[in-house]
């Protein structure tokens, strides 16, 4: 809990992965089964997007040359629940969250969309986790990686729990029944658009909370340039201890040695 404390960029990233898993994207298969009757709607809708995501990975550079960290990582963490909310828009239409000609072109737009954004979804959090860490040996002294990644993981364990019995109480609210779907009944047409709105204006609504930490998030620029400048200086220094031939100090930088490797392994 010291080393999440002590580290203000690596809080934030917790705090804000804490308040992301409030986000009740609960309502998936309840809402292809029971409402569209496709069970394989997941499939059919993910086509284009497989084409996709790919190559989402190839212009990562190019738009972390332009935007910033904090900007690419609000983008990639919410697209998908943003392009929902155009989903819901659709389906409010006439009705059209129970009309498979309506709702097929819907979903599989927002989903082509959003693997357009994959790569950044992907890699940014790791970046900025790794250098959250680095930012911890720069202010510290000393790096928490296994700790860091307990203190994040309990959490979100927390959160998880809070936000799966408020998905139960939400099923229960808009009168959801699972017994009606074993003995062959449809849910009432109420609950049918309880369950479309869970699969797409919900985890927007709920989301987007997690946001609010990051605009506080300041590790970009020169901040970022000056601590892996002075993070570089002291390696160099331990290099230099090293080679008068102090035990101490070689041991230390074979220690830094594979953090880096470690860290240059998982990006």
């Amino acid at each position: 809990v010291k080393s999440v404390f002590t580290n203000k960029p690596l809080l934030l990233i917790t705090l804000s992965e804490f308040l992301g898993a409030f986000s009740m994207n609960s309502g998936t298969n309840y809402y292809y089964i029971n409402v569209l009757g496709l069970a394989s709607m997941t499939t059919i809708v993910g086509i284009p997007g497989a084409i996709v995501s790919p190559i989402s990975y190839s212009y990562v550079p190019w738009a972390r040359s332009k935007f910033s960290t904090k900007a690419l990582w609000i983008v990639g963490s919410h697209i998908d629940n943003l392009l929902m909310t155009g989903v819901f828009i659709v389906g409010s239409i006439n009705k059209n969250y129970k009309k498979l000609s309506a709702m097929i072109p819907a979903f599989m737009l927002r989903e082509t969309i959003w693997m357009f954004f994959y790569g950044i979804k992907k890699v940014i959090p790791e970046e900025m986790r790794n250098e959250a860490i680095d930012y911890g040996e720069w202010k510290n002294g000393y790096r928490t990686e296994g700790m860091t990644s307990v203190a994040q993981g309990l959490a979100q364990k927390l959160s998880k729990i809070v936000s799966d019995y408020i998905s139960t109480w939400i099923k229960q609210l808009i009168g959801y029944d699972l017994t009606l779907y074993v003995r062959g009944t449809a849910q009432s047409d109420s609950t049918k658009f309880g369950l479309f709105a869970m699969f797409t204006i919900v985890p927007f609504l709920t989301g987007i909370i997690s946001i609010v930490p990051m605009l506080f998030y300041d590790l970009n620029g020169k901040k970022k340039e000056q601590m892996y400048e002075e993070l570089l200086e002291r390696r160099a220094a331990l290099s230099k201890e090293a080679t008068l031939g102090d035990l101490e100090a070689l041991e230390k930088l074979a220690k830094a040695q594979m953090e880096i490797g470690n860290r240059k392994q998982e990006l």
